[in-house]
């Protein structure tokens, strides 16, 4: 499989209360030969290196609707921060960087310096998959914007309530939403965001932009 069968869809992400969007995740589909859905999707992670980087460079170069305040989240690991020209001449803004579950930040402090920089940019960083490894609990050390709680809390309400009350003043995606009782549950315990089948599904761009255009979704815009 080559690049040309790689194609980015993007899942939004939910304001729980007003409903509006706060942005869309990027991720990658492989596409067969007909243009259907790859019948083995694990397939592309064991098959193409760099999944992640390709993902992301598709996204940020298509994803135009930046422009008009909805947010592009994509995933990266700490160490291609440290990469001299990672996006140096890029225009960063409404970009979300999420550092990825088990992720190791082998310099912490040169990271931190590329983050700075980065942010200089206007880019954002998300924390993904809180709470899953105790690596996550060491990387608040870089002030993320974005704390994502992992999925795996959606299955244990008594986990959930715990999860979100270590949360503070973070601004907090609650994960894997396929049912609509915890948008609910997230409203109650003060998650401002939601991301999951039951808030909408992963999408082509060309799909995303004719719901913008028929005002289905709608900008969350927030100081």
């Amino acid at each position: 499989m080559n690049e040309k069968n790689l194609k980015p869809v993007y899942q939004p992400i939910i304001h729980l209360e007003t409903n509006r969007v706060l942005g869309f995740e990027a991720n990658i589909i492989g596409l067969e030969e007909d243009g259907t859905e790859l019948r083995y999707p694990d397939l592309l992670k064991r098959n193409i290196k760099n999944l992640d980087f390709i993902a992301r460079d598709k996204a940020i170069t298509q994803f135009k609707i930046r422009q008009k305040g909805f947010k592009l989240f994509v995933n990266a690991e700490p160490e291609e921060m440290d990469i001299p020209l990672f996006y140096e001449d890029v225009d960063l803004t409404n970009v979300v960087l999420e550092i990825t579950e088990n992720s190791s930040m082998k310099n912490p402090t040169r990271t931190n310096e590329r983050i700075t920089f980065l942010r200089r940019k206007g880019l954002e960083i998300a924390l993904d998959d809180f709470g899953s490894n105790k690596q996550n609990y060491d990387k608040l050390s870089i002030s993320p914007d974005f704390i994502k709680l992992d999925k795996l809390f959606i299955k244990e309400e008594g986990l959930l309530r715990k999860m979100a009350s270590l949360t503070g003043d973070y601004k907090v995606i609650l994960e894997g939403i396929e049912d609509t009782k915890f948008v609910d549950i997230g409203k109650e315990l003060g998650i401002m965001f939601g991301q999951g089948f039951a808030l909408g599904r992963p999408m082509p761009y060309e799909e995303v932009t004719t719901k913008i255009i028929n005002g289905d979704y709608q900008v969350m815009e927030y100081n």
